[in-house]
């Protein structure tokens, strides 16, 4: 009775597919408990080395790839890889502490290059490895490169057929050979630069350079943290484009009708220009500084706009209503024209307006001027209290037919106040005045908040207050 009771426990598990097993081990990814795990058993251990489909060395996820000898674990990768012929995701992410011999690196990317289809790579080698030369024409979809330099790109159209996700992270090249690389992926959909050295270390001098990217099959494009060139994308039917941490002398779109959805955040921009805006439904300018744009005012028709957000447009000067119900920045004279805006974009249902410093001079005429009449959801916000809430009822009645309100605060922590002169400072009483000071400053925008609401009885009003130093994490997770 006992030994049947046992043997139907153990027929299931007898009888379970090694391919399912094999992508069991898969999904736990970090190579070293992959490798326990297989120990189970011989069927583990089988369907391991037939049938193991994603790797990942990555000394994120297991600290101690950083503290075993270099010599070790360059076995044990060798071992690994060699062992698992049916590669198809591998992951090779490995501090610069450890530097391979070039011999093994080879023959890692050698023994799983047949299967591929997507290699993330950051290892540092002596000599330096060519993985271009290596992965090429096989089945490569995703291709991320780390820490890597890449010098004399041979242009080939078919060098990766398949390649369609393209990521290039603190990569060293140039700009021709980054324009060669691109000729090489015919299929390429995504393409990702994050911190790309584009002239050589041992170019000093040379003065700002262009980059121009042009590519049909483009779809989705991501650039953060490049610095000091004048950026072109032309000729791209380009869907999503966000540019992150960058400062450009200028960044131009053109020809491309695709584009749903641009973000530019955290940024910096002398000239910031979008040609066409036919298919454009998302539009969002973060945390960014630029001089000059054709979209303030709006120069561009954008009829399938439904998201327009400006989140601190940082340049550090005063915002004014002038005649056209125009939100000017004076000095610099971007404009955000909100009459512009409703006859360019008479779909837009989400609108987002958030300045940095005071607002003055307020003026505003509502006779013959266009409305923002799809507008459901309004977002208003400002750092000072000084005629926002004036200036926010002006914005409102442009959108008659506002659903929702959020109002967005920014309100220091009491400890990193600055108390009005009449508040004592002395080291006994500090803590209490600013304390007080802060619960006044919070009762007044409270109270400021009530009044104006009791005008619209009809919305939904949500508060947000954010703490000035936590400002940049709020904004981080509302893009994300």
């Amino acid at each position: 009775m006992e030994r049947d009771s046992k043997r139907s426990l153990e027929e299931p598990a007898e009888k379970i597919p090694l391919e399912v097993i094999g992508d069991i081990l898969s999904r736990v990814r970090i190579a070293r408990d992959m490798i326990r795990a297989s120990l189970t058993c011989k069927m583990w251990r089988e369907a391991y080395c037939k049938h193991l489909h994603t790797l990942s060395f990555n000394d994120f996820d297991d600290r101690v790839y950083q503290e075993l000898p270099t010599s070790d674990l360059e076995v044990l990768i060798t071992t690994t890889i060699f062992q698992t012929p049916a590669l198809r995701k591998l992951c090779i992410q490995i501090d610069d502490k450890h530097e391979f011999s070039a011999g093994s690196v080879v023959g890692w990317l050698m023994s799983a290059r047949d299967n591929l289809s997507e290699l993330f790579y950051k290892v540092r080698t002596s000599p330096s490895v060519n993985v271009l030369d290596i992965c090429g024409r096989r089945k490569l979809e995703t291709l991320t490169l780390g820490y890597y330099t890449i010098r004399g790109v041979e242009p080939s159209f078919q060098r990766f057929p398949s390649l369609t996700s393209l990521c290039l992270l603190c990569v060293t090249i140039s700009i021709e050979d980054l324009n060669k690389l691109l000729l090489c992926v015919p299929k390429l959909e995504r393409l990702e630069l994050n911190t790309l050295f584009l002239q050589d270390p041992d170019e000093v001098g040379l003065p700002e350079l262009t980059v121009k990217l042009c590519f049909l099959t483009l779809k989705t494009l991501l650039i953060e943290d490049i610095q000091g060139f004048e950026f072109r994308l032309e000729k791209c039917d380009i869907e999503y484009l966000r540019v992150i941490e960058c400062a450009f002398d200028s960044f131009r779109v053109s020809d491309s009708q695709s584009l749903r959805r641009f973000r530019f955040s955290f940024s910096n921009a002398r000239l910031l220009e979008i040609e066409e805006g036919d298919n454009l439904e998302i539009l969002e300018i973060i945390d960014s500084h630029v001089s000059q744009s054709n979209l303030f005012p709006m120069k561009i028709q954008a009829p399938k706009l439904k998201s327009f957000r400006v989140w601190g447009l940082d340049n550090k000067l005063s915002m004014s209503f002038e005649g056209a119900g125009e939100t000017v920045l004076d000095g610099s004279r971007l404009v955000l024209d909100l009459e512009r805006t409703a006859v360019c974009s008479p779909q837009l249902t989400h609108l987002a307006i958030y300045c940095d410093y005071a607002l003055c001079d307020l003026e505003h005429h509502n006779e013959g001027f266009s409305s923002l009449e799809n507008v459901g959801v309004l977002e208003v916000g400002c750092e000072v209290l000084d005629g926002f809430w004036e200036w926010a009822e002006k914005v409102l009645r442009r959108c008659p037919n506002v659903r929702k309100l959020i109002i967005h605060m920014i309100i220091d922590k009491y400890k990193n106040l600055l108390p009005p002169l009449h508040y004592a400072t002395t080291n006994t009483s500090r803590n209490k005045m600013l304390r007080k000071y802060h619960c006044e400053d919070l009762a007044e925008r409270t109270s400021s908040a009530v009044e104006m609401m009791r005008k619209y009885p009809h919305l939904q009003v949500e508060f947000v207050y954010v703490y000035r130093y936590d400002r940049y994490d709020f904004l981080d997770d509302c893009l994300s």
